[in-house]
Order: structure tokens, then C-alpha cells, then sequence
């Protein structure tokens, strides 16, 4: 990502699609580590720190530039298709 920092995220579920593209960058301030753990675990409970400390400093910030949304399960696919841009 160092040479090219365009990247493209998506979730898990095809038939529901998020896709988003954008810049990723490096968090580098431990700060902001700090304040994406008590936002996450606030969220989804456990603890994620710890995961965050082993990965490193490999962990990025995506800044959106587009974002598309799909759902195949609706009646009318044209209607259930979104796009964004940032």
C-alpha cells in the first residue's frame, strides 16, 4: 500500500453487498488506537487492544471515495442497487 494506497474493502455477505473504495492510510498515533478500542468494544464488547498491539502498527484508516451498496434478495434489483461518492 506504501507504492499504491487505493484500495477496495467489502463485507462478507455477496448477496448484501457494501463495497467501498478509497486511500488507506497508516494509524501511526497510539492515540487513535486507543479511541478506535473504545469505540469497538463499546460496540461489539470484548476487548480488540490486544489485537491491535500484536498486529504490529499495521493497522489503516480507509478515507471513502465510493461506495456502492446491493441487495439481491429484493423484489427489484434496480431499486436495490446504491452508489455514493465521497
Amino acid at each position: 500500500m506504501a507504492a499504491d494506497p487505493h484500495v477496495v474493502i467489502s463485507t462478507e455477505k455477496a448477496d448484501e453487498a457494501v463495497i467501498l473504495e478509497g486511500t488507506a492510510e497508516e494509524i501511526k498515533d497510539r492515540s487513535a488506537w486507543k479511541q478506535l478500542v473504545e469505540i469497538y468494544n463499546r460496540k461489539y464488547g470484548g476487548d480488540v487492544g490486544p489485537l491491535l498491539e500484536s498486529s504490529g502498527g499495521c493497522v489503516f484508516r480507509v478515507t471513502p471515495q465510493i461506495a456502492f451498496g446491493q441487495d439481491e434478495h429484493a423484489e427489484n434489483f434496480t431499486d436495490a442497487v446504491t452508489r455514493w461518492q465521497f
